[in-house]
């Protein structure tokens, strides 16, 4: 990739890419490493050949990835678990309050739900994406976004009851 694309790819994408990153991982350095860490994998090439657009999505989808996995490897997890396990929002985070709790449940589960029931649970609760929306970032129908979030409530509340 030439240095003028990669140049204008990270003009448009990178704030988007970093404010996501601090949004699910509350950490400016964190949030940095994330960023820099994206766009080497835009840098080799990773995307593919997409359109514009298919590369926000692509550069939004790697972010919520990449926190997910670092979310997952802190290793503060049972002290969570065992504060905050017992509230899982039901329904989309419309409210501040309802965000906040979902990311306590995000911080909670990290680190033994699977990837697929984080991603459907970061989008529709985190992000208020309707799961028809979470369905098209994810690629699956919005039947398997709602098992997956099934999945993840029935995990999450089995965690509390521990």
């Amino acid at each position: 990739m030439d240095s003028a694309k990669f140049e204008s790819i990270y003009r448009s994408c990178a704030p988007q890419v970093h404010r996501r990153a601090l949004q699910l991982l509350r950490d400016g350095d964190e949030a940095l490493d994330v960023t820099q860490e994206v766009f080497e994998r835009v840098l080799l090439g990773r995307h593919g050949d997409v359109d514009p657009e298919g590369l926000v999505l692509w550069t939004y989808r790697v972010t919520t990835n990449l926190c997910l996995n670092r979310l997952r490897d802190r290793r503060r997890r049972a002290a969570l678990l065992r504060t905050h396990s017992e509230s899982v929002p039901v329904g989309r985070a419309e409210t501040g309050q309802a965000r906040v709790e979902a990311g306590r449940t995000l911080a909670v589960m990290a680190e033994g739900a699977p990837k697929r029931e984080l991603e459907a649970f970061v989008y529709c609760h985190v992000d208020g994406m309707t799961q028809e929306e979470a369905a098209q970032v994810l690629g699956v129908t919005s039947r398997t976004v709602r098992n997956l979030l099934v999945r993840f409530a029935r995990r999450a509340k089995a965690a509390g009851s521990r």
